[in-house]
């Protein structure tokens, strides 16, 4: 800070303390004001009692007091289409937002740092959205260039209904399903659950999960029944998300048979079997 006296006799104080003038002629009038103030902190300093006239004794109650200015964080979102999105600044000072356009958080000192970050994610629809020039330290001015861009989140399976049919015990089948992002945002599938017995999760290029499906990605998951006795079998399993539908459920369904029974004739009762048909057809052909 540079103070000055009566517009010269500059003074460069560096810090908290004491300053003084050059010594001036009893019956002067002085004036005490700031020539520069401080930066880097940025800050406003005042003077008190700084002007009169000197009548035969020092002046020692001049008094500068600086306080830091503050500045604002603002910005702007794009892309919001879901109910509101909800930004913090330094993990607090919560801004709701509804709808495209600026944003600006609660003034704080300079010389402090900032950091934008997303509290709660849009809904109805669900999106992502994601902070820009989000995150620094105020050096003497305002930051109006945060950027906060919003993207939808959508998932599509190509069906959620398994229909095993019948199956033959002893055999097995497989079914796959697809799952696609057809948003513009990342999709991530934090897990996938598994069904009950005798369906299983056998392989797909969406396992193991976690995963991510970028827009307009796909992976699949192959599904296996396999029964070890007859009788009707459902089950399901489900997809979790960041998707507004999650967690999306796929169902399963499969009936297995048991194998009808083969008899087993030793070869003498064969012989004894075709003798009798043959006896008998010629008993019918000479009733004819």
């Amino acid at each position: 800070m540079v103070l000055q006296n009566n517009g010269g006799d500059e003074q460069v104080v560096t810090a908290d303390g004491g300053f003084s003038f050059s010594p001036q002629d009893d019956g002067s009038s002085f004036d005490v004001t700031v020539a520069t103030q401080p930066t880097n902190l940025s800050q406003t300093c005042t003077v008190t009692n700084g002007s009169g006239t000197l009548a035969g004794v020092n002046v020692t109650n001049v008094e500068v007091a600086c306080t830091t200015n503050q500045f604002t964080v603002s910005g702007t979102d794009s892309g919001l289409a879901g109910d509101q999105v909800v930004l913090q600044n330094n993990g607090g000072d919560d801004q709701v937002v509804t709808t495209d356009g600026g944003f600006a958080f609660s003034p704080q000192n300079d010389g402090t740092t900032y950091e934008v970050t997303v509290a709660t994610q849009p809904t109805n629809p669900s999106q992502a959205c994601t902070v820009t020039n989000g995150s620094g330290t105020l050096a003497g001015a305002d930051v109006t260039n945060v950027a906060v861009d919003c993207a939808t989140i959508q998932i599509e399976l190509d069906q959620s209904t398994l229909e095993f049919g019948n199956l033959i015990l002893g055999q097995s089948a497989t079914l796959t399903i697809t799952i696609t992002n057809t948003g513009e945002a990342d999709l991530l599938i934090s897990e996938i659950t598994d069904p009950d017995s005798p369906f299983a999760l056998v392989g797909g290029s969406c396992l193991p999960a976690p995963g991510t499906l970028a827009a307009m990605e796909s992976c699949t998951i192959d599904v296996e029944f396999s029964p070890e006795r007859d009788g009707f079998f459902v089950s399901s399993f489900q997809i979790e998300s960041n998707a507004g539908s999650s967690p999306d459920t796929v169902t399963m369904s499969g009936t297995a048979i048991a194998p009808l029974p083969v008899s087993t004739l030793n070869p003498w009762a064969l012989i004894v079997l075709m003798l009798s048909l043959l006896l008998f057809a010629g008993l019918r052909l000479r009733i004819s």
